[in-house]
Formats: C-alpha cells, sequence, structure tokens
C-alpha cells in the first residue's frame, strides 16, 4: 500500500480519480496498520497472560516450600 501511494501522481489531485485512488489506497494502509496493531495488541495480551501464569506459578511454589518447612519444623518438633 505505501508504495502504491509513492506511485499516485500528487501533481495531479484535481482530478477526481485520482483522489479517488489516494483516498482508496489511504483507506487500505489505514486498515492494514489498524490489523497490525490489533495482533500487536494481542502479542501484547498473550504476553501479559504469560507473565501472570509465571508469577501463579512462582508464588504457588513458594506457599509449597512454606507449608515443607512448617512441616520440617513439626517433624523436628515432635522427635525432640
Amino acid at each position: 500500500s505505501i508504495n502504491q501511494l509513492k506511485l499516485l501522481n500528487f501533481n495531479n489531485l484535481e482530478n477526481i480519480s485520482t483522489l479517488r485512488e489516494l483516498i482508496r489506497v489511504w483507506s487500505q494502509i489505514c486498515r492494514e496498520l489498524q490489523e497490525k496493531n490489533d495482533k500487536f495488541q494481542e502479542q501484547l495480551q498473550l504476553n501479559q497472560d504469560d507473565k501472570q501464569t509465571m508469577f501463579n506459578a512462582y508464588y504457588s511454589l513458594c506457599n509449597y516450600i512454606q507449608h515443607i518447612k512448617e512441616k520440617l519444623i513439626n517433624v523436628k518438633h515432635d522427635t525432640v
């Protein structure tokens, strides 16, 4: 689309067909940019989801380790 824009003759903007072509190309560029933006936003969301998953896993692991520590402390006290 950007290449199409470069091919347009901007010296002849009074010509209605040139204006129509310009609008058509600009519309196409806008659609392409919107699609790229949507994909980018989707990727950002996936990255956020991955971060949340990693945080949840880390938090669960910390809780599990704490639970094991408490059990070990209880076992230690019970055997003394």
